[in-house]
């Protein structure tokens, strides 16, 4: 009896010491658990939503600029919405932008809720992500120009213009003179030769979800080059100048995804980011952005709301 009583103590000791020198287990669940609640309290990685509305203008560069320069911001989201802007300026935008995503090497994603069109998806098609709204459009790969004449109402109220220039080719374009065939040909060229930058800037940098989307719409594996010319013409059928809804625009490879700011917002958080307005405001669902201030108030008017049903009671 001696020899089993020692031996049952022996085991006992053998089972609890280490746990004593490990400390409490945590299952495998619970550790998972706390991390997560962790990594929500003090995320990792900031991300932060830089607005640019209206026209492509050099004021989109200065605010990016900012963003990607700030130590404290790992990924830089631009909420674009805008009709486009000038050939000249979309170009030199874009490349200032690509410059300082070099320099400072951050991701940059594209959202829009509204309208990402000309100019403005020419910039966006040069990003890491495109993500737009289910009530967003997209698109309008195209170039125009507008050529005003006023020559019939000057030639209504008398009012004549001469032009001395070294060749008709300086003039060209003056609204006190009628469009010349020769002069619709050199305009219209040119108009050609921007739309097809337009494609093949796109082209280059989306060429991989393009495909995808082709694949996936004719359940097939681009394989051979031949394959690729027929998703090229496809994708020059698609650049036509169209704007094209939400559901179009994911189907043609010309977005990675779809879904509401409130939605992404929270795609980021669970990715791991907290996330941030340009001045620096956590953001909790929707823009315009509630922050911490929102939070105060809403436990003030709780408080508030409480003593006021205390005194009702009594």
């Amino acid at each position: 009896m001696k020899l089993i009583k020692i031996l049952l103590m022996a085991l006992i000791i053998f089972m609890v010491f280490p746990a004593c020198i490990r400390g409490p287990r945590i299952s495998k669940y619970k550790a998972a658990s706390l991390n997560a609640e962790e990594h929500a309290l003090h995320p990792p990685k900031t991300a932060v939503v830089v607005p640019l509305f209206g026209e492509v203008s050099e004021k989109w560069v200065v605010d990016a600029e900012k963003a990607l320069q700030n130590p404290k911001y790992d990924l830089v989201v631009l909420w674009i919405e805008s009709p486009g802007g000038s050939v000249t300026e979309t170009k030199i935008i874009t490349h200032k932008l690509k410059v300082f995503q070099k320099k400072y090497n951050k991701p940059i994603y594209i959202y829009s809720e509204r309208i990402l069109a000309s100019g403005a998806y020419w910039v966006a098609s040069s990003f890491d992500k495109i993500i737009i709204s289910p009530a967003g459009h997209a698109g309008s790969i195209g170039v125009y120009m507008v050529r005003a004449d006023f020559s019939g109402l000057y030639n209504m109220i008398g009012l004549k213009y001469h032009y001395i220039a070294s060749d008709s080719t300086k003039v060209m374009g003056n609204s006190a003179s009628p469009m010349e065939n020769w002069e619709r040909e050199i305009w219209q060229s040119s108009i050609y030769v921007a739309h097809a930058e337009f494609m093949v800037h796109v082209w280059n940098f989306r060429v991989t979800q393009i495909i995808k989307a082709y694949e996936l719409r004719h359940i097939r594996n681009v394989v051979t080059r031949q394959d690729t010319i027929m998703v090229a013409n496809q994708f020059r059928q698609i650049a036509n100048g169209s704007l094209y809804n939400a559901k179009y625009s994911i189907f043609a490879g010309l977005v990675d995804n779809v879904m509401y700011f409130d939605e992404l917002i929270k795609q980021l958080q669970l990715n791991g980011y907290a996330t941030v307005t340009a001045d620096g405001k956590t953001i909790t669902e929707f823009y315009p952005f509630k922050g911490k201030d929102d939070v105060k108030e809403k436990i003030k008017q709780k408080i508030w709301d409480r003593l006021q049903a205390e005194q009702n009671r009594r």
